[in-house]
């Protein structure tokens, strides 16, 4: 329910008043002793069902807006789900779809169906309602993708450069595949740094707040990237230039090495693709 004065805020902007225009003072007075007296007398004396009807339908609006990103199909179940069972799917299936380390480099009908499958399987557990709905779950994971990309405009995001092959070899995958290896390998950064149970010795530091994976210290493997590779190795653009954006990301956003190995490796890297 809203209060007194933003009704009183909302009637006067539905009917174009201006209370700065001292020539229609007292019109304008009235007016404004009427909204008091139609806010107690008719929106405050509405009935339960009536209110609790207002109530949800702040709620839906409210929750339309921050799923505005998605199709139009994909909001209206998720709104289906959140007005019947006060769930918010676009919360919960993004938080799955985060675990799955090739999500972002994948863009197929049949990968698609594998990670709904996936999902399924650990969302039954918690929503028993996800059973109806199975379908719809495979096309939010499409439309979760197609956001994830869209939000990332690799043609217009001149400040991650490499080289001249580098950057080519990413803007023409994003547009032949739509596939954003930059989008992944950020995701996939910030990922490792929990992944500490698969970190092999050696290759961290020990600090003050517990282990720190050191890139500098993996002679080879770095990132554990080779078990990407042996996942997707059918794929045109999936051999090499992944350890380079990962290291990008982790030295800009993660946990940065020296700066002077962190350039000589980055130099290294991108002049011998």
């Amino acid at each position: 329910m809203i209060t007194l004065d933003k009704f009183i805020e909302q009637r006067l902007k539905d009917d174009k008043k201006n209370l700065l225009d001292l020539s229609k003072k007292e019109t304008n007075l009235q007016d404004c002793v009427n909204y008091v007296f139609d806010y107690f007398n008719t929106y405050i004396n509405i009935d339960e069902t009536q209110f609790l009807q207002i109530e949800n339908d702040e709620k839906v609006a409210k929750y339309q807006r921050q799923i505005e990103k998605y199709s139009s199909s994909v909001q209206g179940w998720l709104i289906e789900v959140y007005t019947q069972y006060n769930k918010k799917m676009n919360q919960q299936i993004p938080k799955l779809l985060n675990n799955i380390d090739i999500f972002l480099l994948t863009n197929s009908p049949e990968s698609f169906r594998k990670y709904s499958y996936k999902c399924y399987s650990q969302l039954i557990k918690m929503y028993p309602f996800m059973e109806n709905y199975i379908e719809q779950l495979y096309e939010f994971i499409i439309d979760q993708h197609r956001v994830l990309n869209y939000n990332y405009q690799l043609d217009q995001k001149k400040e991650v450069s490499f080289n001249e092959k580098i950057d080519s070899y990413l803007v023409k995958t994003a547009n032949k595949y739509k596939v954003n290896l930059l989008t992944w390998a950020q995701t996939y950064a910030s990922n490792f740094f929990e992944y500490k149970h698969i970190w092999p010795a050696g290759t961290y530091d020990i600090l003050e707040f517990g282990k720190c994976y050191n890139p500098m210290k993996a002679k080879k493997n770095k990132f554990n990237i080779d078990n990407i590779y042996s996942q997707l190795s059918n794929l045109p653009y999936i051999r090499g230039k992944k350890k380079i954006l990962v290291m990008y990301y982790w030295q800009n956003e993660i946990s940065p090495v020296d700066d002077n190995l962190y350039e000589e490796y980055m130099k290294q890297a991108c002049d011998s693709v």
